[in-house]
């Protein structure tokens, strides 16, 4: 089993923080996002890591080894998430685990999209407050019938993708055939695009609910309460007088 996880943005909301690294390497609380990810990947076996760079990829590929392999989107700039996708499907081999980068959940996320069925499975979040920036997803007895930003009107989502996805071995043919159209459609289309076009060749796509805090780190009032609301809730301890310099992967990921 392995997990891709989508760092290659250019982190443009974060800035002066993200100039001159990945947004994945925000410190959360005494580690950043990404060893976050990788303890909580960890928990449930899956060791196999690849991450998706684009933007201050170096500050990536300096840490990768042995904890994660780096696959690199050329077209990061000018591209989203659906590229960078693209430009690691050859490690789409088998049951796989797609994260955004810059997401921070729990590991009962994981758990409970390993026990649910079907051949695509997305966390979704069923908060009730969604705006227009939330993937937003319409569902039917946890059949997913339509997702995107601007796809989906906020009065009628039933929930938000988090940013946490399963793919079982058997949907991934299919899976690369729906990410294919998608980028020769647009290039600068978002991984809920390509699951989209899955829901429309007819392949049942499941909307597995969130039950535990999460968030998705687009802000610095994103980051802020990263720091000190989710990653506390979630059992981790921020370090006193911890800033917001970024950390690596390899500090306090335990």
């Amino acid at each position: 089993m392995r997990a891709v996880v989508l760092a290659a943005g250019l982190g443009i909301r974060l800035r002066p923080m993200t100039e001159t690294i990945p947004k994945c390497l925000l410190d959360v609380g005494g580690c950043s996002i990404l060893a976050v990810q990788l303890r909580m990947l960890g928990q449930i076996g899956v060791t196999d890591v690849v991450v998706v760079t684009g933007h201050a990829a170096w500050r990536l590929e300096e840490h990768a080894i042995p904890r994660f392999r780096c696959v690199h989107n050329p077209d990061f700039a000018v591209s989203n998430q659906a590229a960078s996708l693209w430009a690691a499907r050859e490690e789409l081999n088998g049951d796989s685990f797609l994260l955004f980068g810059d997401v921070v959940f729990s590991p009962r996320v994981l758990e409970d999209l390993l026990r649910s069925d079907g051949p695509h499975r997305l966390a979704v979040s069923r908060h009730g407050r969604y705006d227009e920036q939330a993937d937003k997803v319409i569902d039917s007895r946890g059949c997913i019938l339509r997702l995107g930003k601007r796809r989906v009107a906020c009065e009628d989502a039933t929930g938000e993708f988090i940013g946490v996805a399963f793919l079982e071995a058997s949907a991934v043919d299919g899976f690369r055939a729906a990410l294919e159209t998608t980028i020769r459609a647009d290039r600068q289309a978002f991984l809920y695009d390509v699951y989209q076009r899955c829901v429309e060749m007819g392949t049942v796509v499941r909307a597995v609910d969130v039950t535990t805090p999460w968030i998705e780190i687009d802000t610095p009032e994103d980051l802020m309460r990263a720091r000190e609301q989710v990653m506390p809730a979630l059992g981790h301890r921020q370090t006193e007088g911890q800033g917001a310099s970024p950390r690596t992967p390899t500090g306090g990921s335990g």
